[in-house]
């Protein structure tokens, strides 16, 4: 979520959303069934990339709803691109730009480039410009390829890879199938991915009769 101040374009915000999709190849990519019953990639081309970015009305104490609504949407990534957006219009110019990026394509440490990058190219389509930035060297597909390269066939019993795994194998072999704890609720015959979240305040003495607080926040799943 971006909250933007002033005057928006939103036509040339649009424009920037999809300058980036295009300048990054892993925000256009198909996660398709190959002949073979595997999945594979498939970089959907500039020229068939279709990326709407609708603008909504919305006053602001409806947002934090919209948002959650927008980040419950469920990707089909044979069939779209792992990025959606949405701009939010509180007033005339008070906006919130809204991007829903799939794990599979972005992590934390991606946002810090997304912005950057839309913002270079926001700044030069509100001029009816194209953005001015140099090819990437490399796109992640190329990263895959080298790790492949790296770790090898897991069938080659001195590759890296088949290396690694007989190593975790050794470490794990006794381990238990479950982590038995003292909970008052059986755990279910099957699990549901359901989770949540339960803060808690830990108080501890310290030195000197000094006492501390810690703030702690669990996430639970069943």
């Amino acid at each position: 979520m971006l909250r933007l101040h002033g005057a928006v374009d939103s036509g040339a915000l649009a424009s920037a959303v999809r300058d980036v999709v295009v300048r990054h190849e892993s925000l256009r990519t198909l996660l398709v069934e190959e002949t073979d019953g595997l999945p594979g990639q498939w970089i959907v081309p500039e020229d068939e990339l279709r990326l709407p970015v609708p603008v909504l009305d919305a006053e602001p104490g409806d947002v934090p709803g919209l948002l959650t609504d927008a980040a419950a949407h469920t990707f089909d990534l044979a069939t779209e691109i792992p990025l959606r957006a949405l701009l939010l219009r509180c007033g005339p110019e008070e906006h919130v730009l809204v991007l829903v990026v799939h794990h599979a394509a972005a992590d934390g440490e991606s946002m810090g480039p997304l912005a950057r990058d839309l913002a270079t190219a926001y700044t030069a389509r509100v001029r009816a410009t194209e953005p001015e930035w140099d090819e990437l060297p490399v796109q992640y597909g190329d990263y895959t390829l080298w790790q492949r390269e790296l770790l090898g066939d897991a069938d080659d019993p001195s590759s890296v890879l088949a290396t690694q795994l007989r190593h975790r194998r050794a470490e794990l072999a006794d381990a238990p199938q479950q982590t038995r704890l003292p909970t008052d609720h059986a755990r279910p015959a099957r699990a549901t991915h359901r989770g949540d979240a339960i803060e808690f305040t830990v108080i501890c003495a310290g030195r000197a009769g000094r006492w501390g607080c810690v703030n702690l926040t669990a996430g639970l799943s069943c």
